[in-house]
């Protein structure tokens, strides 16, 4: 198991990384979590799980991140009043803070600047994970556990957020409820196409049966 943290580890410290990013919902349903690296008149094209695609505008519903987005505007990007700027910047300074704690292992600073951010956003799942990122390196699984649940209340849909619940309830000798995790993180790896991910879910559910 413990190498198992390990490589799980590696999964966070690209995952935090995230938290900054954007969520492209299509008007189709499906949200895919990424980074937009470039901008057109009509298009865009988003990098998610380390490929690139291209999205017509009238593809998108919205986008929802630094440079938000809405079906039917021209320009993928949003109108802040001063207040709304100023308290935007506040979030990306502290973000910023947040990543080089959590890479420097300083997790009690992490924390705190997490709290912080949460006083700004409370409704933001991305900073749940977050949390669940640094109680999970603590090797404290429940409370892990209850930053995950919190984030995939909030919505989250991402299969690293269910595989991190899945060790953190499997750690906490919750089988069953580890199980289910495991099911849905492969079952969203498969909507993100990310193969390798998905070998690890399935691998590590397996073996938690077979155990």
């Amino acid at each position: 198991m413990k190498k198992v943290i390990v490589l799980l580890g590696i999964f966070l410290a690209f995952f935090v990384t995230t938290v900054k990013s954007e969520t492209l919902i299509l008007k189709s349903g499906r949200e895919i979590k990424g980074k937009i690296t470039k901008r057109a008149s009509d298009y865009i094209e988003f990098e998610s799980s380390g490929k690139n695609y291209t999205y017509f505008l009238d593809e998108i519903k919205e986008i929802v991140g630094e440079g938000g987005f809405s079906s039917g505007s021209s320009v993928p990007a949003i109108t802040k009043t001063d207040e709304a700027s100023s308290s935007s910047n506040q979030k990306v300074e502290l973000l910023k803070q947040f990543e080089n704690m959590f890479s420097s292992k300083d997790y009690p600073a992490a924390l705190k600047i997490l709290n912080e951010l949460l006083v700004i956003d409370p409704k933001n799942a991305d900073l749940y994970i977050g949390g669940g990122a640094i109680y999970f390196h603590l090797e404290q699984f429940e409370k892990s556990a209850s930053y995950f649940e919190k984030a995939i209340e909030l919505g989250s849909k991402s299969g690293i957020g269910y595989l991190l619940l899945a060790v953190s309830y499997q750690n906490s000798g919750r089988y069953q409820e580890a199980a289910n995790s495991y099911t849905l993180a492969i079952e969203q790896f498969n909507q993100e196409d990310n193969t390798l991910s998905l070998f690890l879910a399935e691998e590590m559910l397996n073996k938690m049966k077979s155990s």
